[in-house]
C-alpha cells in the first residue's frame, strides 16, 4: 500500500453524510508535511499531548513491533476535523490469528486518550474509521481505549457501531478511572479549595521543611530537561527499590529510552519538564510532566523516602508547587493518570471513567474477539495481578519487567 491513500469502502451503505474526505497515512515520513497543521488542529479542539504529532511519532519509533501504521486524517471543506492515529496488530491465539486495530499509545506505556475529533462530526468520523478498518483493511476488530469519560467518545463509538451493519460491540466496560484537576487562576484559590486536612498538612510540612533547610522550587524545561530526566529516573528508581520493585522505567518495556526520547524532543518546545523540590541543594521530590496548550499531564512523581523526609509530607508539597508552576504557565487542566487514589481526590481531582470498547466484524470476528478477551483477562489476572503484583515481589529473585506480550494483548 502507498504511504498515502484516499480510502473508499464497499461496506453496506449507511445514512447520507456530509462531504468528508479521509486520507490514510502509513508512515511518519509522509506525515511530516502535516506536522504544523496537525498540532494546530489539536490546539484548536483542546487536544492532549497524547495525540500530538511528536508523541505519536516517538511512540511509533519505540513500539511499532512490526505492526502496521494507519493514521486517518479527516477534512471537511479543506479543514482538518479529526486525526485518528491507529495501528493494526496481529495477535496469535494458538491456531487463531486476530487482526486488531487500536490507537497509537494504547499499549506499552501509560496514556489517557481523548481523540481529537470535532464534536459535531464525531459519529460520522468513527463510523468511517470502523468501515475502513473492518472492511477495507480486513481487521477482525477495532479497540477504542482507554477512552476518557471526560468527553462523550464512548457514547459516540457505540452510536457509530450501531449505524454500521454487520458490526458487534463485543466489549464495553470501564476498566478504571483517571484523575483531572481543573485549575483556578492562582495558587491561593487552589489551596482554599482543598480539604482542611490536606491544607493543614501542606502548611505544616512546608513550615517544617523551610525552618530546617534551605528550600528551592524549580521548574525545569528546555536544555536543562534532559539532565533533570536522568536525576528523576535515579530518584524514582531508588524510591521503588525500597519496596522491592523496579519502578516505571524498568517495569515497562523500553520506558527508559522512550521517555528520554520524549523529553529530548518535547522539552525543546516547552512541552515536557520537571517541577523539582530541593532542600540544601539536594533533590528530594520531583514531578515529571508533559504539556500541550493549556493541558498538562503529570506522568510520574518521585521522592526521597529516607526517614528524615517522611514528616515533611513531600508528596503534598510537590503537588501544590506543581499546581503553582502549572498555573503560572497558563495551564487550566491537569490530568494525573489512571487509577483510584483517595489522596488525589482529597487534593481536588475529579474522577472520570476510563472506557474500553471493542467492535468486531461479522460472526467470525466476534468469535475471535471474544476469545481474545478471555485470553486477555486470564493473562491479566494470572500474570499481572497474581504473579507480577503479589508473588514476584516476595521472592528472593531478581525482578523482571513486564512482558511485552501482556502489554500488547490487553483489550
Amino acid at each position: 500500500m502507498s504511504a498515502r491513500a484516499v480510502q473508499t469502502c464497499q461496506a453496506p451503505a449507511v445514512a447520507p453524510r456530509a462531504a468528508i474526505a479521509c486520507e490514510c497515512f502509513t508512515d511518519f515520513d509522509t506525515l511530516a508535511t502535516l506536522r504544523h497543521d496537525w498540532d494546530r488542529f489539536l490546539e484548536r479542539v483542546g487536544g492532549d499531548v497524547y495525540f500530538s504529532f511528536d508523541w505519536c511519532r516517538i511512540w511509533w519509533r519505540h513500539y511499532a513491533y512490526r505492526r502496521r501504521l494507519c493514521v486517518f486524517v479527516f477534512r471537511a471543506a479543506g479543514e482538518i476535523i479529526a486525526i485518528l492515529p491507529m495501528l493494526i496488530d496481529r495477535l496469535r491465539l494458538g491456531p487463531v490469528t486476530v487482526r486488531l486495530a487500536k490507537f497509537i499509545g494504547s499499549d506499552s506505556t501509560l496514556a489517557v486518550l481523548n481523540p481529537p475529533v470535532e464534536p459535531d462530526q464525531a459519529r460520522q468520523v468513527y463510523a468511517d474509521v470502523l468501515r475502513q478498518l473492518l472492511y477495507v483493511h480486513k481487521c477482525d476488530a477495532v479497540s477504542f481505549g482507554p477512552l476518557s469519560g471526560e468527553r462523550p467518545h464512548a457514547r459516540t463509538v457505540r452510536a457509530a457501531s450501531q449505524a454500521l451493519p454487520g458490526t458487534h460491540v463485543v466489549r464495553d466496560l470501564a476498566t478504571t478511572v483517571h484523575n483531572v484537576y481543573n485549575l483556578p487562576a492562582d495558587r491561593d484559590t487552589y489551596l482554599r479549595g482543598l480539604q482542611k486536612t490536606q491544607r493543614r498538612e501542606y502548611e505544616r510540612g512546608w513550615n517544617r521543611l523551610t525552618t530546617k533547610h534551605q528550600v528551592a522550587v524549580e521548574s525545569v524545561s528546555g536544555d536543562a530537561a534532559l539532565p533533570a530526566y536522568e536525576a528523576f529516573v535515579s530518584l524514582h528508581t531508588s524510591q521503588w527499590r525500597r519496596a522491592r520493585k523496579l519502578g516505571h522505567f524498568h517495569d515497562w518495556p523500553g520506558a527508559l529510552e522512550f521517555n528520554r526520547d520524549l523529553v529530548r524532543t518535547l522539552a525543546a518546545e516547552n512541552r515536557a519538564g520537571f517541577c523539582n523540590l530541593r532542600a540544601d541543594g539536594e533533590l528530594v521530590s520531583s514531578n515529571y510532566f508533559l504539556r500541550f496548550g493549556t493541558h498538562e499531564h503529570w506522568r510520574l512523581s518521585a521522592r526521597d523516602v529516607r526517614p528524615q523526609w517522611n514528616r515533611a509530607h513531600l508528596g503534598i508539597l510537590v503537588q501544590v508547587r506543581t499546581v503553582e508552576a502549572a498555573i503560572a504557565a497558563g495551564v487550566r487542566r491537569a490530568e494525573d493518570g489512571p487509577g483510584r487514589y483517595e489522596y488525589k481526590t482529597a487534593m481536588g481531582a475529579l474522577e472520570y471513567p476510563l472506557q474500553s470498547i471493542v467492535v468486531a466484524r461479522g460472526a467470525i470476528g466476534r468469535m475471535k474477539t471474544r476469545l481474545l478477551s478471555v485470553v486477555s483477562d486470564a493473562l491479566h489476572l494470572l500474570y499481572y495481578q497474581i504473579w507480577f503484583g503479589r508473588i514476584a515481589p516476595r521472592l528472593p529473585l531478581p525482578r523482571r519487567g513486564l512482558w511485552t506480550l501482556w502489554t500488547r494483548y490487553r483489550v
